[in-house]
């Protein structure tokens, strides 16, 4: 089953079973030991992602978002505005957007410093104001200060997975993704936010802020690639080097 599945997937899988099996030793009496305590650390496929991540240009990131639903695409804008984790952009509250502040509560869910206040860029204020509209033409439950911001058509948190299914198939419908080349996934987008950022000029510890990095070595270190428009513009830059020909 690990074969088929990623390695996240399969820990959690694993995490799942040993929480039934500790139940039933400690409190059911069931069975002696929980077999997952035998596990050795080589026993699991590794959650780090083995790919090469994609750095988007803006005028991609928004070609990408011209091929998603209505359901999905909010969501992704605010991975790449927001410079959301995906964890974080479906936890959103509808009390969490303050569109007269233009700023945004984050919730922690990886670290107390991933808690903030980040700023509510024109571009994701836009997409989010009409998705407020729609959902509230659905019922005003959907628009209350406590109902999350992002649900699906039925009323019920979206999957993380179809979301990323969602975003590699819009990418593929827009030309993103060429042979050879890596997917686009839900992560890519706050990337691409990153590297956009140092693009236009930011500083480390202006982008790890927006990240919410407690380090900005951290942001330095994984998240300061360059997109394909900025790629080829190194030439450019460098050929002062040499002097003029």
């Amino acid at each position: 089953m690990a074969a088929k599945c990623s390695g996240s997937t399969a820990c959690g899988v694993k995490s799942a079973a040993s929480a039934i099996f500790r139940h039933a030793v400690r409190d059911l009496g069931a069975i002696d030991r929980n077999p997952c305590r035998d596990l050795e650390r080589g026993d699991l496929p590794s959650t780090k992602r083995t790919s090469e991540p994609r750095y988007l240009s803006v005028d991609e990131v928004e070609r990408l978002l011209a091929k998603l639903s209505d359901e999905s695409r909010p969501v992704a804008a605010a991975c790449f505005f927001g410079g959301l984790r995906i964890s974080e952009a479906i936890s959103l509250r509808w009390s969490d957007i303050d569109f007269e502040a233009k700023a945004i509560g984050v919730r922690g869910t990886k670290t107390e410093a991933s808690t903030a206040t980040i700023p509510l860029l024109p571009a994701l204020a836009r997409e989010l104001a009409a998705h407020r509209e729609r959902q509230g033409r659905q019922g005003f439950e959907r628009i209350r200060q406590e109902s999350p911001v992002f649900v699906t058509a039925s009323g019920r948190p979206p999957s993380r997975r179809n979301l990323l299914r969602a975003v590699q198939s819009a990418a593929k419908r827009a030309g993103l993704v060429q042979e050879g080349q890596e997917p686009v996934g839900c992560h890519d987008l706050r990337q691409s936010l990153a590297a956009n950022a140092f693009g236009l000029g930011l500083g480390p510890t202006e982008v790890a802020r927006l990240l919410r990095h407690a380090n900005p070595r951290v942001t330095l270190s994984i998240y300061a690639g360059l997109t394909d428009d900025a790629v080829s513009e190194l030439g450019g830059k460098l050929a002062a080097m040499g002097g003029a020909s």
